[in-house]
This record gives C-alpha cells, sequence and structure tokens, in this order.
C-alpha cells in the first residue's frame, strides 16, 4: 500500500504542528490507524 506508506508522515508532520491543542483529533487519528497509545508517544518522542 505505498500511498498509505506517503500518508504517514504527513500524518505525523501534522500531529507534531497540532502536539499542543487538538487532543481530539489525536485521539481520532490513533483509532483510524489503530496505533497504541505507547507507539504514539514513542513516534512523538522520535519527533
Amino acid at each position: 500500500m505505498p500511498q498509505v506508506a506517503n500518508v504517514i508522515p504527513i500524518l505525523m508532520k501534522q500531529l507534531a504542528i497540532n502536539a499542543r491543542g487538538n487532543v481530539s483529533t489525536h485521539v481520532m487519528l490513533l483509532r483510524v490507524w489503530n496505533v497504541s497509545s505507547l507507539e504514539f508517544a514513542l513516534v512523538l518522542i522520535r519527533l
């Protein structure tokens, strides 16, 4: 799924930009991508 692979970095960038504000957006994206909160935290740490 190359399209998904291309979208993920964009999503991560948006999450980094919105990290201080849109908690509901984070929760929605976490549910959509089915990413655990631990993995999500690790991604944010790497950013």
